[in-house]
């Protein structure tokens, strides 16, 4: 026989009352006590009739409350598992519940049989979609509405019961879904090694619908490199390094791993390919692998202007000199100025790079000249450093010429100035000398 309700709820109709938690969970839990001791009486005398709505209230009022759930912990646990081996009932009712996963993991454990509808119900929570997994992985029911499931939720663990469990990656869509969803984990190279003893081939047209797919290469390339190297070390792909730059041309320092990995694993790197890497600016760090190519003119410059500490000996000439000018790497300019002369063409290429510093350099200290072309190589500057350049060379170039004509392009802000459209310039003459006595006196 059922204990006496409690003095608070001897007025309540237990099995009509609206469900209100926290009008009947208090600090002394006499609600939560007086239904778990209804329920246990059905259970200690084995009797299955429970009213349903009495479940309802168990499960809804206490099993789903953590606090109550712990107070009889053990008795709960038996009660539930008595209730869903013997009592039938409306287990939508399980539905409702949201703070305890372990009910419906015991739910799970009890079932012979799953709906899609149920799949979708419990899909937002791994633990609890994981637990069915494991229940009904050998049946293959509804097997690809759940992969579809884990991939839309990034649930690894399930993942790897799936393919533990011989789930058939057989396509290049299926894979690509994979490393989409999982590319950010550690566990990355696991996952792949998983899909391939599954006998998934990976190829180079897999690789390249993966780089090609916007989704994954623009947000999810982390870890691209490790899985390059892995394939290429499994001998499942065997790419070029002309076709790894098209891999990773967002990310050099993904490049710079997979090739000095395979370079150190007999890659024979060509000529052109070395080329391509110091124009990236890319160290090969076997130098035993490249040193071949040293001595190659081309190859040479290429060096010298990547800055890569390579074991090369350089003779500075007037094109480099050229070439420094517009970058504006001052020390090295003076470096090269100890044994070359500078000729208009560095101040001309100086200005079209904007460095005031080596402008004036080569201006004050090499009697280097202002010409109409580096007026006009100034114009693709932004506004500010192009006026910097234009104060210092007034008293230089237009205070003498002070009726020469040059062209200058009316759009200081655009830094693309190659079409040197008619339309786009206007000719400067006379008023170069007004601007001269009107611009502000400024210290260099």
């Amino acid at each position: 026989m059922a204990l006496p309700k409690p003095v608070k709820i001897k007025n309540i109709d237990v099995l009509n009352d609206p469900i209100k938690v926290t009008e009947y969970c208090t600090t002394t839990h006499e609600y939560c006590t007086y239904i778990t001791s209804l329920i246990t009486d059905y259970v200690i005398n084995n009797n299955k009739n429970i009213p349903g709505l009495l479940i309802e209230r168990y499960i809804r009022l206490i099993c789903d409350q953590i606090l109550c759930w712990s107070l009889n912990y053990d008795k709960h646990l038996k009660n539930l598992k008595y209730i869903l081996e013997n009592v039938n009932f409306n287990k939508e009712t399980i539905k409702y519940v949201n703070n305890n996963n372990e009910l419906i993991i015991i739910l799970i454990s009890t079932m012979k049989d799953v709906n899609l509808q149920f799949i979708k119900d419990i899909s937002k929570n791994q633990e609890i979609f994981t637990s069915l997994v494991e229940k009904f992985i050998n049946s293959n029911q509804y097997i690809n509405d759940i992969f579809e499931y884990v991939i839309s939720r990034k649930y690894e663990k399930t993942l790897t019961i799936l393919l533990d469990n011989k789930f058939k990656v057989d396509s290049d869509k299926t894979f690509l879904k994979i490393i989409t969803s999982f590319n950010n984990s550690n566990n990355i190279i696991e996952i792949i090694k998983k899909c391939i003893a599954n006998g998934f081939n990976i190829t180079k047209d897999t690789i390249k619908i993966l780089v090609h797919n916007k989704d994954y290469y623009t947000y999810y390339q982390q870890n691209f490199d490790k899985i390059i190297i892995f394939l290429y070390d499994n001998g499942s792909t065997n790419f070029t390094i002309s076709e790894l730059n098209t891999f990773f041309q967002h990310n050099e320092q993904y490049l710079s791993n997979v090739i000095n990995h395979i370079i150190d694993n007999n890659y024979n790197i060509t000529e052109s390919e070395f080329l391509l890497m110091c124009q990236k600016k890319i160290k090969i760090n076997n130098i035993s692998k490249v040193k071949k190519y040293f001595e190659i003119p081309t190859i040479k410059n290429a060096i010298y202007h990547s800055r890569i500490n390579y074991p090369v000996e350089f003779q500075f000439n007037i094109e480099i000199l050229r070439q420094e000018c517009k970058t504006g790497n001052i020390s090295q300019i003076k470096n090269i100025l100890k044994t070359v002369n500078p000729d208009t063409s560095c101040l001309e290429s100086a200005c079209l790079g904007g460095n005031n510093s080596v402008i004036k350099l080569l201006h004050d200290n090499y009697n280097i000249k202002f010409t109409d072309q580096c007026i006009i190589n100034t114009v693709h500057l932004q506004s500010q450093r192009y006026n910097r350049v234009l104060t210092y060379a007034k008293h230089n170039y237009f205070l003498k010429h002070p009726q020469q004509n040059v062209l200058i392009n009316d759009n200081d802000d655009n830094d693309d100035n190659d079409d040197n459209d008619d339309n786009d310039q206007q000719l400067v003459g006379n008023n170069l000398n007004d601007f001269a006595e009107s611009e502000s006196e400024e210290e260099y």
